[in-house]
């Protein structure tokens, strides 16, 4: 994942910690975005939510999404 500016993509923390060692906090008010994934070498499946850290809470955007969708075939 990472942080979530006025634009887009913010210049906050980056969330993936397997390709770019982060160290930087989240702090208080900063939105970002969670995007767990998994591929193979046939496909893949990634999801996304969006999180606000706010008052010691996680606030987390959007319903859940039980089922998958399939975007291109």
């Amino acid at each position: 994942g990472h942080s979530i500016g006025r634009e887009d993509h913010g210049p906050g923390a980056n969330l993936d910690d397997l390709e770019t060692r982060e160290e930087r906090r989240l702090i208080e008010g900063v939105a970002f975005s969670i995007e767990p994934g998994i591929y193979t070498a046939d496909w893949g499946l990634r999801t996304e939510v969006n999180a606000l850290h706010w008052q010691g809470a996680l606030l987390v955007s959007g319903e859940l999404q039980a089922t998958p969708e399939l975007l291109l075939a």
